[in-house]
């Protein structure tokens, strides 16, 4: 985050593009583990942004275990997303233009534990009983599994 930081200190808040590792953490009950972020008080998939010259699977790992306390057993590539329906704002005004690679993680040990000043819940939930203050990128990425399974 130092990096992000040091880049807002020349641009200010003007978008810029945000590389992410992020995972759908599914349960044996099949249901998905999200987190309610500190920042915006809405619910959306675990992951964030892979820092410089890191690798991808470092980073899911990582920010898997900073946000949750969970450590990953294996996972598997779901999609990636990006483009002008994933651009978010930030309340405090930054905006990114995200390319989030999503994992699907099913096999995970720990427990859980929301990290201090970055998520403020984290809650299994069905697929058929989402929370209503779902962030608009998880909903399309969770649509997307939906589907993906039923065509399976």
């Amino acid at each position: 985050m130092d990096y992000i930081k040091e880049i807002r200190k020349y641009i200010g808040h003007k978008t810029i593009l945000y590389p992410c590792a992020t995972a759908l953490i599914i349960n044996e009950n099949n249901e998905v583990l999200l987190e309610k972020r500190s920042d915006d008080g809405m619910y959306g998939y675990i992951g964030g942004m892979i820092e410089v010259d890191e690798n991808i699977i470092d980073a899911l790992k990582r920010e898997i275990k900073e946000e949750t306390n969970l450590d990953i057993i294996s996972y598997s590539f779901f999609n990636i997303y990006s483009g002008k329906e994933f651009h978010h704002v930030y309340p405090n005004n930054d905006e990114i233009s995200p390319i989030d690679i999503v994992f699907v993680v099913k096999e995970f040990k720990g427990t859980l534990k929301p990290q201090k000043g970055e998520v403020d819940d984290l809650k299994w939930f069905s697929f058929s009983s989402l929370p209503k203050n779902l962030n608009h990128i998880t909903k399309r990425v969770i649509e997307d599994y939906i589907n993906n399974k039923k065509m399976n």
